[in-house]
């Protein structure tokens, strides 16, 4: 009598093709865990100072306007900060939003950015993991971080550990874009990566701040409120020269750009300001972005 083959037996596995882990027989695949062909993602913890900036303006036929800025942090991880306001309210749901592999092509059409950023070759077929973020697409920002929601999502931050601004890696992203998909995943809009003036204070602050870029990042509680700043704040030379955060601002000194004092929920004012650090400390350096084939 020959041997019988029950669930358990070698002969009641199936046969996988060369290349593919096999696991113990009878072994169930965890349906939310998908590892790229080329493992997991990498932490980045070794990004130049830089930053990068996608974004978009309003007109009179696309009230939506925002920006996704990337930048380092002291410690060499990157650090995003969402921001999205007017996105439409009729699609039936919430707005997801990746880094694309290629930048948006001169006739603006957002096919043309191609796929997700998956330099380990995840996929997406099984959607990313929150809980582990490492086993997702390097571009998939919502799936690590969440979808953003209609009509505003503002300034969302968080910690991304997976893409980089380090040139010459995949997972580089600076020279490409960033799509935003309607609810039923069709693209709704896209903007080009580019390169921004990138200033960290000696004293090692978690944070961009931003020359030239008119008033202030921060709104008029002294958390992230808008690009274009809260009310003006009591000290003077902050905020961008035009108010940024809760005593952060004030129509200020040429060239300010801090936040408040540290009691009214900021860090001191930038140059040109009455408002300086203890002991004259430098606030600014001014650092640029690596060049690369952007």
């Amino acid at each position: 009598m020959g041997k019988r083959s029950g669930s358990g037996a070698f002969g009641a596995c199936p046969t996988l093709g060369l290349g593919l882990l096999v696991a113990r027989c009878g072994a169930q695949a965890d349906p939310k865990t998908v590892t790229g062909k080329l493992g997991d993602a990498a932490v980045i913890a070794n990004n130049p100072p830089a930053m990068a900036v996608a974004q978009w303006k309003a007109s009179d036929d696309k009230p939506f306007h925002g920006s996704v800025i990337a930048f380092s942090s002291p410690d060499g991880t990157g650090v995003f900060q969402v921001n999205f306001r007017n996105l439409p309210t009729d699609t039936g749901g919430e707005y997801e939003y990746h880094i694309h592999d290629q930048p948006v092509p001169s006739d603006g059409n957002c096919n043309g950015t191609l796929t997700h950023l998956d330099p380990y070759e995840r996929g997406q077929e099984i959607p990313c993991d929150k809980d582990k973020p490492g086993t997702c697409q390097v571009g998939d920002l919502s799936g690590k971080h969440g979808k953003a929601a209609a009509p505003d999502f503002e300034f969302k931050r968080y910690r991304e550990l997976y893409a980089s601004l380090a040139p010459g890696i995949g997972a580089f992203f600076g020279n490409r874009s960033v799509v935003i998909h309607f609810p039923n995943s069709t693209r709704f809009t896209c903007a080009d990566f580019t390169e921004q003036g990138f200033i960290l204070d000696e004293m090692g602050i978690d944070g961009p701040r931003f020359e030239s870029w008119g008033p202030g990042m921060w709104g008029s509680s002294g958390r992230p409120g808008s690009s274009w700043g809260g009310p003006p704040g009591g000290w003077p030379g902050g905020g961008n020269g035009r108010g940024g955060g809760r005593g952060g601002g004030g129509p200020g000194g040429p060239g300010g750009g801090g936040w408040g004092s540290p009691a009214e929920g900021g860090g001191w004012g930038g140059p040109g300001s009455e408002s300086q650090p203890p002991g004259g400390r430098p606030w600014y350096r001014s650092l640029r972005m690596t060049r690369a084939r952007w």
